[in-house]
């Protein structure tokens, strides 16, 4: 059984109103298409532009750094990095700047590596593969889910297909590599989506 709940905490929701009036200013503001939702993660500390004031919209997004965005949505925007920084399990990962949230999204099941030692941290990820950690951090389980083996992508997306996770995210192909602002719209889309908890047979909605 599937038991949902809601996934934004009373504090993440206050700060998101508040963060609606909130403009970061960024001097590439005019290529941003989704700029309320980078908005609304840069208000709430989870996403960063560069030192040059830019936000780099159309960027690409490593698996290392969607590791962070998560890490930190999931821990109502604490840096929780160090804290996990020593466990990481993956042998290209162990010294990278981004081993304690890599260690700290794997540990919660929302991330796996390419294989049992490689996490390949500074792969670009791609629209599928950020919907399945993504999904993860909603609580959805790969083993549960079918999340694993040779037709995982098409259960992630027929799962996503469910929610709204990729709402207004403009249809890009799910083996695109995922851009910034495409990262923020989904991210703040799982924002109002529900956790999921499961406890055996049948599906039920709270």
């Amino acid at each position: 059984m599937k038991i949902f709940q809601k996934f934004m905490s009373f504090i993440l929701v206050i700060a998101i109103l508040c963060s609606f009036a909130f403009a970061a200013n960024y001097t590439d503001e005019n290529k941003i298409t989704h700029l309320e939702a980078v908005n609304v993660l840069t208000g709430l500390g989870i996403m960063e532009g560069y030192p040059d004031g830019s936000m780099k919209p159309d960027g690409d997004v490593t698996r290392a750094e969607m590791a962070k965005l998560i890490s930190v949505i999931m821990n109502d925007g604490k840096d929780i990095g160090s804290m996990y920084s020593g466990a990481c399990v993956f042998a290209d990962a162990k010294t990278h700047w981004a081993a304690g949230y890599i260690a700290y999204c794997h540990a919660e099941g929302v991330i796996d590596g390419r294989n049992e030692t490689t996490f390949d941290p500074n792969g670009k990820v791609t629209v599928v593969e950020a919907t399945k950690m993504v999904l993860g951090a909603l609580g959805y389980d790969s083993q549960n889910e079918g999340f694993i083996g040779a037709t995982w992508a098409g259960k992630v997306l027929d799962v996503a297909n469910d929610t709204d996770i990729l709402k207004n995210t403009d249809n890009v192909a799910s083996a695109a590599n995922a851009s910034r602002q495409i990262i923020a719209q989904m991210l703040v889309n799982a924002l109002e989506e529900k956790t999921v908890y499961y406890a055996g047979g049948s599906t039920i909605t709270v």
